[in-house]
């Protein structure tokens, strides 16, 4: 199943009529709208009514956690799955949030505007709490041509003059390295909650946020004809890059070409609540392990105190909880200059 979450009805009509969607009978105050393989449900503005709304979406839906912080046995009967999470909306683009500022665009860059063109499609890699100052980073595994923005939720509609300012900006000789102009930051009033409450039912690199830039804080010109047609051109993009990734074959998280040898590291995996992103690693690692002739107990020997290994019996890991995945971080790190120095 794919899930979407809008927070309003323009943002979403693109959607439904390209999916054929069927409005649901909810017994609550959230429209939800539906198929065989989408569901579809309106959050309404702000950080806490997306939170509220995707809780609701995904609990009612029992989705299979892909997160790995019980237990390691609780955490191998949780089966994997192939379902995603998308946030789709609109985004204002605010020249204070920006980083760095425009007098340190470098001469051969000054043909490339600072401020992208209202209708610009992003996929959101960075997401902030204005409020708290907290962030989320989607870990972002799968390759795309989607060009890339942080974002940044805030409790209401930001006016140029009342936004957050953007962190110190880079030097200009720091600025002189790249190539590119950086990611541009957006300002917007759902995405934060919205993923952090859908980070509870999926792993992170199964939850999406895109943003189409559709003002520069002048929200008064939008209408709900604007934003439909700013999202439009996107919708069959964004709908069948989900078909993609919520096949089988394009799983990250598939076990199917793992070493069978080093079915221990898969246990430390769970025990040490490694990420998407650290068990992709981790796979690549003992890939590389089996091509070169090492053995599972030649890898695990001195790699770490909290490690017990007294065979036949199972691996017994012994950590401080608060220290697990500092002590995870370590082994990874560890295993990576063994094999590789």
């Amino acid at each position: 199943m794919i899930y979407l979450a809008m927070a309003l009805y323009a943002e979403a009509r693109p959607f439904i009529r390209a999916l054929g969607l069927k409005s649901q009978e909810t017994g609550c105050r959230f429209q939800l709208f539906a198929s065989d393989t989408h569901t579809l449900i309106l959050t309404g503005a702000g950080s806490l009514s997306a939170a509220i709304a995707d809780t609701w979406l995904l609990s009612r839906f029992s989705l299979a956690s892909g997160r790995q912080e019980t237990a390691a046995a609780t955490a191998a009967a949780a089966l994997p799955t192939t379902d995603c999470f998308a946030q789709i909306g609109c985004a204002g683009y605010l020249p204070a949030l920006q980083t760095p500022c425009a007098s340190q665009v470098l001469p051969e860059q000054a043909g490339r505007s600072a401020a992208p063109a209202p209708g610009n499609l992003y996929l959101c890699h960075k997401l902030t709490d204005a409020q708290t100052g907290h962030s989320a980073y989607p870990d972002m595994l799968y390759r795309s041509a989607f060009a890339e923005a942080s974002l940044i939720t805030y409790p209401a509609i930001q006016a140029e003059a009342s936004c957050l300012q953007a962190e110190q900006p880079p030097s200009s000789s720091d600025f002189a390295q790249s190539a590119f102009l950086p990611a541009p930051v957006l300002a917007d009033m759902e995405g934060y909650g919205g993923y952090q409450a859908a980070s509870v039912f999926l792993p992170s690199h199964r939850i999406f946020t895109w943003k189409v830039l559709s003002d520069y804080g002048n929200t008064e010109a939008l209408t709900a004809e604007t934003i439909s047609e700013l999202l439009t051109p996107y919708a069959d993009t964004i709908l069948s890059w989900l078909d993609f990734v919520s096949s089988p074959s394009a799983d990250i998280r598939t076990t199917a070409a793992d070493p069978p040898s080093f079915s221990i590291f898969w246990k430390l995996a769970e025990a040490f609540v490694y990420s998407a992103s650290q068990r992709q690693h981790l796979r690549q690692l003992l890939r590389y392990a089996a091509l070169t002739g090492h053995s599972e107990t030649d890898l695990l020997t001195g790699l770490s105190d909290a490690i017990q290994i007294q065979p036949p019996k199972p691996p017994v890991f012994s950590f401080h909880p608060a220290q697990r995945k500092q002590e995870g971080k370590r082994i990874l790190y560890e295993l990576e200059q063994r094999l590789l120095s």
